[in-house]
């Protein structure tokens, strides 16, 4: 099998190496032993822009011979994409991701002309790309998306491969909900032990971190809400590709515009997070700037978060707020760790149809809030099961090639429908992913005789929420409660190769 690893070479963000990063972990992937070992399988070359490619280079010197240099007349094409960011280059590149425009044709030949030279039978992105999209398609190719969900400290950043698409194109959300439901059976677990799965580190932090003290600029506000509600809506950079693809919005202070009127209206108080490149890259500031200011327009009712002074975990804020709105980032998946109400504007790669109740209906209370938690629950166990993987680990040669071929044989198999893939996803990944855990947490590991052992049954849905867990581990010792959590990452760690995000 050849395989293309397409580094965007479009100059994002006024620069020609925004990606060097992700270029310099597969070449050290390609170097590695695992690699050498296998490499008689597989014939596998980078693509990018020479900039990415030298840097690449520079840090990794044996990969040399898996880089694929651009021509002379390809590089001059990457070069005159060049433009002022963030007016008509961003413009450009969000072209680029959906497929659109001229652009998307002038890269589509760049492919071309990359097949004559190396003839590869797929191409893997990191994220969508409407080029290599169109281009697979028309050249009868399997194309593969690296899907990148960068997340909040506490939690793995994670990665899934997909063979449709990022955010709104993947494959998750081409179903609707209760396919999801289906699929995941009564195999589904309460939200404490989903944090637990997805915690990068031991549990008595992550649970430190949700329920310790705050320290923020309005934070007595929020504390006097008593019964009143409280929201949460995390805002994302302006150029964050999800974003540009996959919402409506036009920037942060439009998605502000459009809910910040009718939460106030309906005597919701509101913490406006910025994203916590809040001031970094062209025209970052100036666009959390125009989104304060409309926040500011609603003082009454909203809380601006200084991210540069004020320190406050996401997980903290997540248990202080009743409901938590993004156009299509990562906090939506966090926050259904927390059994939150959560509403997503946008595609995302964890949003299937009908999973999230719009803002009117959340702000009516006119949805079922008990069927909304059994959906999510079977949504988190699909997710952590069977589509992510750590992303350290989609940089190990071994992972990162089964997760292909896997994804690749199994999107061949299904004639194309999304439901039978899922299916077929969740026997291959899920089902053994949930055994060995629930093997882990049956487990009772040694500890003092005054220490009661650790719970063997898994709590129903209904129960999973920070309380329930509190209460049900309340009378554990320290050390029960660390184990617990141990175990359970050394059996993702070490005992569940690309199973899940602790692969």
């Amino acid at each position: 099998m050849r395989i293309l690893i397409y580094i965007e070479p479009f100059p994002v963000r006024q620069t020609m190496d925004h990606y060097r990063e992700h270029a310099v972990a597969f070449a050290k992937m390609l170097v590695s032993q695992r690699a050498a070992d296998r490499l008689t399988e597989f014939d596998i070359r980078i693509y990018a822009n020479r900039e990415t490619l030298s840097h690449a280079q520079e840090q990794v010197l044996a990969a040399k011979r898996f880089l694929l240099a651009p021509e002379s007349r390809e590089q001059d094409q990457f070069r005159a994409s060049l433009t002022e960011w963030p007016h008509k280059g961003l413009s450009t590149w969000t072209q680029l991701l959906k497929g659109e425009g001229a652009v998307t044709q002038e890269y589509g030949r760049i492919l071309e002309q990359i097949h004559s030279r190396f003839a590869f039978d797929v191409v893997v992105t990191l994220g969508e790309n409407g080029a290599a999209k169109a281009f697979a398609a028309s050249a009868n190719l399997d194309h593969i998306v690296l899907d990148l969900i960068f997340c909040e400290p506490s939690l793995f950043d994670t990665a899934m491969f997909d063979p449709l698409g990022a955010g709104g194109s993947s494959v998750v959300a081409q179903v609707n909900v209760s396919t999801i439901k289906s699929i995941v059976g009564k195999e589904a677990w309460a939200a404490n032990l989903d944090q637990l799965c997805t915690s990068s580190v031991y549990a008595p932090k992550l649970m430190a971190d949700s329920i310790g003290a705050i320290d923020f600029t309005g934070q007595d506000r929020v504390l006097r809400q008593g019964n009143a509600r409280t929201a949460l809506i995390c805002l994302q950079s302006f150029d964050d590709p999800a974003f540009r693809a996959h919402t409506k919005f036009s920037s942060p202070a439009h998605m502000l515009e459009e809910c910040l009127p009718e939460l106030a209206d309906n005597e919701v108080l509101t913490i406006v997070r910025p994203p916590p490149t809040a001031t970094e890259g062209l025209g970052q500031a100036e666009a959390m700037e125009q989104a304060k200011q409309v926040a500011n327009e609603f003082a009454d009712k909203a809380i601006w978060l200084d991210r540069r002074s004020e320190r406050v975990t996401d997980t903290r804020l997540y248990t202080l707020c009743d409901l938590v709105l993004t156009a299509n980032g990562s906090a939506g998946f966090e926050a259904m760790l927390f059994d939150k109400q959560v509403c997503v504007f946008g595609g995302a790669a964890y949003k299937p149809i009908g999973a999230f109740p719009k803002l009117d209906a959340v702000l009516s209370r006119h949805y079922d809030s008990r069927t909304y938690l059994k959906n999510i629950a079977a949504l988190r166990a699909f997710i952590i099961r069977a589509r992510f993987v750590a992303c350290r680990d989609a940089h190990v040669f071994d992972t990162f090639i089964d997760r292909l071929q896997q994804t690749l044989n199994i999107w061949h198999d299904c004639d194309g429908s999304p439901k039978q893939a899922l299916e077929d996803i969740y026997e291959h990944y899920g089902a053994p992913a949930a055994g060995a855990l629930k093997d882990a947490i049956d487990t009772r590991t040694p500890l003092e005789r005054t220490s009661p052992p650790i719970p063997s049954t898994i709590a129903p849905v209904e129960s999973g929420t920070l309380k329930s867990w509190n209460k049900s581990v309340s009378s554990l010792t320290n050390r029960a409660r660390q184990s617990l959590g141990r175990k359970i990452l050394q059996t993702g760690l070490t005992g569940l190769p690309g199973t899940g995000p602790l692969a």
